[in-house]
């Protein structure tokens, strides 16, 4: 409610009869009754401007650019200014040039700087164009090959059905397939679905041949009947020359020795240095028209007589040593021409048919072997 005024009290002193015979008591009791009646009116008062709608009736004279005629109004004036102002509303020419653009350097030279800078600022036309690029997630493998799909064919400087621009055929002009005419200068990963690998195998070994796998699908190269063992020249003199680790899987050995020693002397040959007597032998021997013979029996070696030469080459004798094979005895024939062009032929066997033969030890019956003297072994399947 509103204040209102109180224009007189309902008890005068002036209009009041003087009573000269008032006791002092009752003088009293008047007067207190008059300072009620004010403690009262002073209440109301006080009520009021401690009640919540006490600004609407406090009146005020407004600061300049506020409306409102009490404390209320105008408190409410300056709420909704100051919400304008949070909500970045501001009044036209509330800012004045003088505090914006004291020096080139201050907010209103660097607004219109900052609106005419054309890096800074995003187009509508950037815009677009950024709005319309492809993001780096979708940029995959199969997106790249639809885009190239698009553009692939004759004319377009991409044409996935060429090679270096040529076409396939068998025409002047085009990359040959599969004519039937050979073609030097092609060079292809695979031939009627072949690799080379596949067509002609990586090289072999010395002694080797082509031949179909027992699959019937692939070329390999297989081992010839006849094989290698072993070939040992000396580089110094030496008592004996000794083959070891010999390859049991050849059933016939052919033995070739080229001996050198400081005399004309026999030579004698074990097998898996087995030195008891367990080699027979017997042997012919023709010089001219003179023939003799000779049956070794229980030796402990067989003996090739003066197949060491002196200071030259031997007669190079072939050792045929057969039938090598576990539970057999091991069979022996040789021939050779000594160097005073006697003819010795002969053979002989190795009583043992528990083992395969895999060492061959050559000693000369005296003396040592020199420098350059040489074996060869050969495998026969």
């Amino acid at each position: 409610m509103a204040f209102t005024t109180k224009d007189s009290f309902t008890f005068n002193h002036a209009d009041q009869t003087i009573y000269p015979g008032w006791t002092p008591e009752q003088t009293a009791l008047n007067l207190d009754a008059r300072g009620e009646e004010l403690r009262l009116a002073l209440n109301v008062v006080i009520n009021l401007l401690n009640s919540s709608a006490a600004a609407a009736s406090i009146g005020v004279v407004p600061p300049s650019g506020i409306a409102g005629s009490t404390v209320k109004t105008v408190l409410d004036a300056l709420k909704d200014a100051i919400d304008d102002v949070v909500a970045g509303a501001t009044a036209d020419g509330s800012l004045e040039d003088v505090k914006l653009s004291n020096t080139a350097t201050e907010i209103k030279a660097r607004f219109a700087a900052h609106l005419l800078d054309s890096v800074m600022h995003v187009t509508a036309d950037e815009r677009t164009t950024w709005n319309a690029k492809l993001t780096a997630t979708s940029y995959t493998a199969t997106d790249v090959l639809a885009k190239i799909l698009t553009v692939d064919g004759v004319g377009t400087g991409l044409d996935a059905d060429l090679l270096d621009g040529y076409q396939s055929g068998n025409s002047a002009g085009q990359i040959p397939i599969s004519n039937g005419v050979e073609n030097a200068t092609l060079n292809a990963a695979l031939l009627n679905g072949s690799s080379a690998t596949q067509i002609v195998p990586t090289l072999g070994t010395a002694l080797q041949y082509l031949r179909v796998n027992s699959a019937g699908t692939a070329k390999e190269w297989g081992d010839l009947p006849i094989k290698l063992l072993a070939d040992v020249t000396l580089s110094s003199g030496a008592a004996n020359i000794d083959l070891t680790s010999i390859d049991t899987s050849y059933p016939k050995l052919i033995l070739i020795p080229k001996l050198i020693s400081g005399s004309a002397i026999d030579l004698r040959i074990t097998f898996n240095n087995d030195t008891g007597s367990n080699y027979n032998q017997v042997h012919t021997s023709v010089s001219g028209t003179t023939v003799s013979g000779a049956t070794i029996s229980s030796a402990a070696y067989i003996n090739l007589a003066q197949v060491i030469n002196s200071g030259g080459a031997s007669p190079s004798p072939e050792i045929h040593i057969q039938n090598i094979v576990a539970g057999g005895t091991k069979h022996f024939n040789y021939n050779y021409l000594t160097g005073g062009s006697a003819l010795y032929v002969g053979s002989g066997y190795w009583n043992n048919t528990a083992e395969l033969i895999s060492r061959i030890t050559l000693t000369p019956a005296s003396s040592t072997f020199s420098t350059g003297s040489k074996v060869i072994l050969w495998g026969m399947k």
